[in-house]
């Protein structure tokens, strides 16, 4: 297994926006787990093997060699992004609770992601 990624990997969020505006109410509202997310990734591997035991010794020989290279650069950002709840009570008009809780904004860059697992047959064995 080889990878090689020459050109720029990137992930870019601008400006997005997650919100509850609201003139009057009386009840309850809420912003609650959204994500506004940016995630590149220059080279993405998995790799599973299976090998079988020679002869009745019950061994096995077994040899990989996985290779990732980036020479491009690998990036991620969010700018301007919100989330958020906003409201104004109308003239006689009552405002109830308005909650925003558990979300995210982030930017996630990663080079190179392998994960290679090698199994040998009718065995429970695994390697990662």
């Amino acid at each position: 297994n080889a990878q090689t990624n020459t050109g720029a990997s990137a992930a870019q969020v601008t400006g997005y926006t997650v919100a509850l505006n609201a003139i009057a109410m009386n009840g309850s509202a809420e912003v609650k787990n959204n994500t506004i997310a940016a995630d590149a990734r220059g080279n993405s591997a998995s790799n599973s093997f299976t090998i079988n035991a020679v002869g009745g010794s019950g061994t096995a020989d077994f040899a990989f060699n996985g290779y990732q290279n980036n020479t491009g650069a690998v990036t991620a950002g969010v700018t301007n992004a919100k989330i958020g709840a906003g409201t104004t009570a109308a003239i006689g008009g009552t405002v109830g609770v308005v909650s925003v809780s558990g979300n995210t904004i982030g930017a996630s860059a990663t080079g190179n992601v392998s994960s290679s697992t090698v199994k040998t047959k009718n065995s429970s064995f695994t390697s990662l």
